[in-house]
């Protein structure tokens, strides 16, 4: 452990924020409302849960678990009652949600994504006000029941319960081993981030402490942190199918696809191991994040300028006019990632070849995604300003109607094709691109607070 998360108080975080639970192979996602009139049986019911500290994580195994966290939505914090003084002083984003049209036009949620289409968190479905985050070894629903019972004595009512599946080798539905670049507080060289670009009340990569709401009458916003739940579901036939008609092979269509990822399935960069993918035997390959673009890959013939994981994280590249600047400009947007996988995969096995393999047949059970979860100090300038400036930025890089070919909405840009460019040494070739592989199904905006805080519902 590192000084700076040894200043932190680990014993109030709520754990998930600084660690991800992986040991624990079960997780469900609890989706909640409060129904009116039962404000102060709710604060109670919450300041009795026992909730999982930062300080528990980090034992992880010598922890059997269960795991519990919880978070909520502005409306969420309304319902429950808290002073007007603190819920007039979050941000705007916060407050608004990810439902408003212009937000949801500029995170690229439009057509099939658009808010009044999704399964939860839409305008005129059930309001969410709490999510409760279980984690356990085994028999996670009934950890579940057991508590919403008793969140059902206070008055709260299950919006929907997210289901959650882990895929072998850390890998997501598309295939592609995943959470490789994810970011610390303050622990490993170049791949760390300001606890203020986390956690209320800290110094953020400004040398400024993050905006805590209602301070300084309230400490109920201190250390607290605000994430993003989004069910993203992914079209793995579509994906593959249409990497399978980019060449004549199995193999151009795995390079076609870790082209657009930036990685190979094994988690291998391009940039470090572009004639072929690396060893998925060793460590060493799936797990390598020490790598840069400026002096290895400047004109993107390693791994594209469009790329998945380039365009997501920039590293040392494009977002300003030295390697030194761009660093210090990232460092000011990223994000933690904490989400899980949902539905039946494609290929129980995660293979490339199966999933080409699997195209011939019918897909049975095709509802599957990625129940994503982030954390940051900002939305707007962290986990929006990602989606919005890299991500959904068609001009991202130079590029001409490019979005991100993973998770990007491929729409006509004035009258151009959406396309995916590959760099080539005179010119790039541009892949025209179908309907986008990714959809929002769901999404939420929260806060989570401290452990300490949540107890001091009680007091309220």
């Amino acid at each position: 452990m590192n000084n700076l998360t040894e200043e932190l108080p680990l014993h109030e975080l709520q754990g998930i924020v600084l660690h991800g639970y992986g040991h624990l192979y079960e997780a469900r996602f609890v989706l909640l409302s409060i129904r009116p009139g039962r404000a102060k049986d709710a604060r109670r019911f919450l300041a009795s849960l026992k909730l999982t500290t930062a300080a528990t994580a980090a034992r992880k195994a010598a922890e059997p678990g269960p795991f519990v966290n919880v978070a909520f939505t502005h409306r969420g914090l309304e319902a429950l009652g808290l002073d007007s003084a603190l819920l007039d002083n979050f941000p705007r984003d916060f407050v608004e949600g990810p439902t408003t049209e212009a937000r949801a036009r500029l995170l690229g949620d439009q057509g099939e994504s658009r808010p009044s289409e999704w399964l939860w968190g839409a305008p005129a479905k059930a309001p969410v006000h709490a999510v409760l985050l279980a984690y356990a070894h085994r028999d996670i629903d009934s950890v579940c029941d057991d508590v919403l019972r008793d969140a059902a004595d206070a008055g709260f009512e299950q919006v929907e319960r997210l289901e959650t599946i882990r895929l072998p080798r850390r890998q997501e539905h598309f295939g592609f081993r995943d959470g490789i670049a994810q970011p610390t507080i303050g622990a490993v060289p170049g791949n760390a981030v300001a606890a203020g670009e986390i956690l209320l009340g800290h110094k953020n990569a400004f040398g400024e402490p993050a905006h805590v709401p209602g301070a300084p009458k309230s400490a109920f916003a201190l250390n607290g942190t605000y994430a993003v739940l989004r069910q993203l579901e992914q079209d793995v036939r579509g994906f593959w199918s249409f990497c399978r008609a980019q060449g004549s092979s199995d193999g151009d269509a795995v390079r076609f696809a870790s082209q657009m990822v930036g990685r190979w399935p094994s988690g291998a960069p391009l940039v470090k191991h572009a004639p072929a993918d690396g060893d998925p035997r060793t460590d060493a390959a799936s797990n390598d994040n020490d790598f840069e673009y400026a002096m290895a890959d400047a004109k993107g013939l390693r791994c594209p300028f469009g790329a998945h994981i380039r365009r997501s994280n920039p590293r040392d590249w494009g977002t300003a006019s030295s390697a030194k600047e761009c660093r210090t400009v990232v460092s000011r947007h990223r994000i933690i990632r904490r989400g899980r996988a949902y539905g039946s995969p494609l290929c129980p096995d995660a293979e490339p070849l199966s999933y080409l393999k699997a195209l011939d047949a019918p897909d049975p059970r095709p509802n599957r995604g990625l129940h994503f979860l982030c954390f940051n100090a900002n939305i707007e300038q962290q986990f929006e300003f990602v989606q919005r400036q890299w991500c959904n930025n068609p001009k991202f890089a130079g590029l001409v109607n490019g979005v991100d070919p993973l998770i990007g909405d491929h729409r006509r840009l004035a009258g151009e094709e959406p396309a995916f460019s590959i760099q080539r040494e005179l010119t790039a070739e541009r892949v025209k691109m179908p309907a986008r592989f990714v959809r929002t199904r769901g999404a939420a905006y929260l806060f989570m607070p401290t452990v300490r805080a949540v107890a001091s519902l009680a007091e309220s």
